[in-house]
Formats: structure tokens, sequence, C-alpha cells
């Protein structure tokens, strides 16, 4: 059994051993800046050529990071934050990538599938969420200057995807989901109705608290899903969109995000 693992600070890594628990196998890599800090952590990595990357700056606190699997790899970028949470992969050839100045609270990223994806744009904040991907080639990828108060983003079928554009604003108790998870087939054809599809934020929209998004919903730039609303569907650009099931109630309308 080979241990690599690259620490650049003498410094940080006594205060790293001291307050976290850190465990590589298998030529697996875990690259530190000497600007990063990380207190009350564990880092688990079972498997071989699993990579986390930090591209310096990090400040983790009290974080649970496991990959189970090979050729996994997570980037975290500059200066991003993060409290509390959790960061699961179990399976192969996945990537998670941070970008820059992204603040996580008490977010949950879980991988359970091979050759997958999430992104969280810079500039983006995200508090008490879920991002889980259940099955192969799946895909979130959330933009920049993003904000969460608690969202459920679930991937749940194969070569499905979550995608928000820029500066999109997510109350709590939200619900997207790409796939009902369980399959349902029509009793002459024999043929699956109701397969997975993608969902498409486009830029600068706003979901409100208990919304739900099902399987190939599409909200295109500048619109409001209005609190407890059911959507599916395709949705214009500058509407308020509300109900169940959700429809447009006004159109041609512009937000912003302060008070």
């Amino acid at each position: 059994m080979q241990i690599k693992h690259y620490i650049k600070s003498t410094k940080w890594v006594q205060r790293f051993w001291f307050s976290n628990q850190w465990q590589l196998h298998q030529n697996n890599a875990f690259n530190l800046a000497n600007s990063d800090l990380m207190q009350n952590s564990t880092i688990v990595c079972q498997g071989i050529n699993n990579k986390i990357i930090s591209e310096g700056g990090l400040n983790i606190q009290s974080w649970k990071c496991q990959v189970q699997g090979n050729q996994n790899q997570i980037y975290l970028g500059k200066i991003s934050f993060i409290k509390s949470g959790s960061l699961k992969i179990k399976g192969a050839n996945n990537e998670i990538h941070i970008d820059q100045d992204v603040g996580l609270q008490n977010v949950e990223i879980e991988i359970k599938a091979n050759d997958c994806q999430i992104f969280i744009g810079s500039f983006s904040r995200l508090k008490n969420s879920l991002l889980l991907i259940e099955d192969n080639k799946g895909c979130i990828r959330i933009g920049d200057k993003n904000t969460t108060e608690g969202v459920e983003f679930a991937v749940t079928e194969v070569g499905s995807q979550i995608q928000t554009g820029l500066d999109c604003m997510f109350s709590n108790e939200i619900t997207l989901r790409t796939g009902d998870s369980h399959a349902i087939y029509d009793r002459t054809t024999h043929e699956r109705i109701n397969k997975a599809k993608n969902i498409l934020i486009s830029d600068h929209v706003w979901i409100g608290a208990k919304a739900t998004l099902l399987k190939g919903t599409q909200i295109n730039e500048g619109s409001i899903v209005a609190t407890g609303s059911i959507a599916s569907g395709t949705f214009p650009s500058q509407s308020i969109i509300a109900g169940i099931p959700a429809k447009v109630i006004k159109e041609n309308i512009y937000w912003t995000r302060e008070r």
C-alpha cells in the first residue's frame, strides 16, 4: 500500500493533525496550499487515484469528506468557505468542482454513481441544501452568484441533469427532481412512460419557498416561481408562475434582491 499526499506548510500540518482526522489509501492525493485552514474535519479516501485539490485560501470547519472508489477528483477553488455539511462519493470517475469564493454552510453533496459532475459557480452562497446524484452520468451545475436557503437538487436517473444560470435566488424547502426514482410502464406496450428529463433554470430566476420543480421543467430568464407552486413544463421569461399545477399569472415583470 502506498500513501501519497502533498503538504506544503509544516505549521498548517500541525494544526491539521491535532484537530482533524485524515486517512488516504492507494496513491490518493490531498493537495493543500499554504493558506488553507481546516478545523474539526474528517477526510477519508478509499480507492485508487482519487484527488482533492485546493487552490488556496480555504476555510473549512466541521466538514466530513468521504470518497470510496477510483479516479474521483474534488477541486476546491480559492478563498472558499465550508462550514458543517459533508461530501460523499461512492463510485468512479466523478468530478466535483467548487469554484472560487464559494460559501457552503450545512450543505450535503453526494454522488452514488459513476462518471458524474457537480459544479458550483463562483461567488455562490449555499445553505442547508442537498446536491444528490443517484445514477451514472448525472450532472448538477449551479451558476455563478446563486444563493440557496434550503434546496434539494436531486438527479435521480441516468444521464439527467439540473442546471441553473447566473444570479438565481432559491428560498427554503424547495425540491428539484429530474425523475420519479421508480419506473412506470404502459401495460399494453410495456414501454416506460416516466423517463427522466432535465431541469433548466435560466439567469436571474427567483424560486419561492416550498416550490417543487418536476422533471422537464424549464424556467426562462428573470421569472419568479411563487411559494408552494408545483411546476412542470416550459415557462416564459419575465413572468410570475404560481399554483398547482403552476401557470403564468403575470407577464412583463422584473425583480431585484433589494427589499
